[in-house]
C-alpha cells in the first residue's frame, strides 16, 4: 500500500498497541487476561489481541463496513 496513494483508497493505516501498553489496555477495557504461563508469548498475543480489539470496536461503533489487513497484507489480481 505504500505504493499508492492511500487517500484515494479510503485507507486509514493505525498504530498497533505495543506489548508494553498492552496490559494497561485490558485493564482500562476490563478484559480478562487470560495468559499467564510465564514461558508463552503472552505480551505479544496480548499487543496482538489489543490491536485487533481497538479496531473491531471502531467497526462496530461506526455501523460502516471496514475491511482490516495486516501490515504484510498482499492483494493481487488473480
Amino acid at each position: 500500500l505504500k505504493q499508492y496513494n492511500l487517500s484515494e483508497f479510503g485507507v486509514t493505516l493505525f498504530d498497533a498497541v505495543t506489548e508494553n501498553d498492552a496490559y494497561d489496555y485490558f485493564r482500562g477495557n476490563r478484559i480478562p487476561l487470560l495468559m499467564t504461563d510465564k514461558y508463552s508469548r503472552a505480551g505479544r498475543a496480548a499487543a496482538c489481541f489489543a490491536s485487533h480489539h481497538t479496531l473491531w470496536q471502531e467497526v462496530a461503533d461506526s455501523g460502516k463496513r471496514k475491511l482490516i489487513l495486516e501490515h504484510d497484507a498482499v492483494m493481487t489480481s488473480d
